[in-house]
């Protein structure tokens, strides 16, 4: 009898990927643009989903075989990643694609994080997943391809909040700049930067320090890019105060502070457009016990 649960505890263990996957090159659309094949497919049936090459990627590759037990079923899933070189700098794409037993695609999402080598994680997943709290895989109807409906583009981060376990922050791009706390259990949208004309928010900084005896992430948006004396490039230093729970708010006393708002170039000049300036400002100014 021992013998016998062993096997039949061995057998399940071996086999606990009941779908497999296998990413291949594919065809290229009808403007040219490259694409490789992700083959889905166990013992009811088979997909083949087509998974665009982002930016100048030229290869991608499975990272990832995930498997997910969620209270309504079992669901398994894949991370496909690749990385594109630009300009300014590299960007790394993971794309989630996942499936129940019956091969219904329950959530497939693309995060492309900018400036990173390293591959991408987002804590709130599996939560996603379980509650199907997301969207699925779209057919173009003029190319006739698969395409991710959920593309989410991190411009800076993701940071973990300091001395709060299991939470981070990122800053997404989308018509402007979205500033996202992210816990096991979701995101939720902190802040919001506008674009200003033609000039999108940058994050150009972000550090923790205590104001007033208060924990506090502060970050330095900026507009406009200085390519000589002429232009201007217009900053605003921002604050949020969070407790041990990961609430955050803003600090209003710092949004409210005209001297850590201000312009630079043509002749102007602003003084706080580095950590160290702006939190030897707001030690002076506020009182800070770190």
């Amino acid at each position: 009898m021992k013998y016998f649960s062993f096997v039949i505890l061995f057998f399940i263990t071996m086999n606990v990927y009941a779908i497999d996957f296998e990413l291949k090159a594919g065809d290229d659309d009808l403007d040219g643009t490259k694409y490789y094949t992700l083959v889905v497919k166990n013992d009811i049936g088979r997909k083949n989903i087509d998974v665009v090459l982002e930016g100048n990627a030229n290869t991608a590759k499975i990272r990832e075989h995930l498997v997910l037990t969620c209270k309504w079923g079992a669901v398994e899933g894949v991370k496909v990643g690749m990385t594109s070189l630009t300009n300014d700098g590299g960007m790394v794409v993971d794309s989630y694609y996942f499936f129940d037993e019956q091969l219904n695609n329950i959530l497939s999402k693309s995060y492309a994080v900018m400036n990173e080598k390293k591959s991408y994680t987002p804590l709130s997943l599996n939560h996603s997943v379980c509650i199907r709290n997301g969207k699925s895989i779209k057919k173009d109807t003029r190319t006739g391809k698969d395409y991710i409906q959920d593309y989410e583009v991190i411009a800076d981060g993701p940071f973990a909040l300091k001395g709060v376990p299991n939470v981070i922050v990122k800053y997404v791009t989308d018509n402007g700049l979205n500033f996202i706390k992210e816990s096991k259990t979701g995101g939720v949208i902190v802040d919001v930067y506008k674009n200003k004309g033609n000039m999108s928010p940058v994050n150009s900084s972000v550090f923790f320090m205590n104001i007033a005896s208060r924990r506090n992430i502060v970050n330095l948006i900026s507009w406009g890019r200085a390519t000589n004396s002429n232009e201007m490039i217009c900053y605003k230093i921002y604050a949020y105060v969070y407790d041990t729970e990961g609430k955050l708010s803003q600090n209003a006393s710092v949004a409210n502070d005209m001297n850590l708002s201000g312009c630079e170039g043509g002749g102007k000049k602003f003084s706080y457009t580095n950590a160290l300036a702006i939190k030897s400002y707001i030690n002076k100014t506020y009182g800070v016990n770190n």
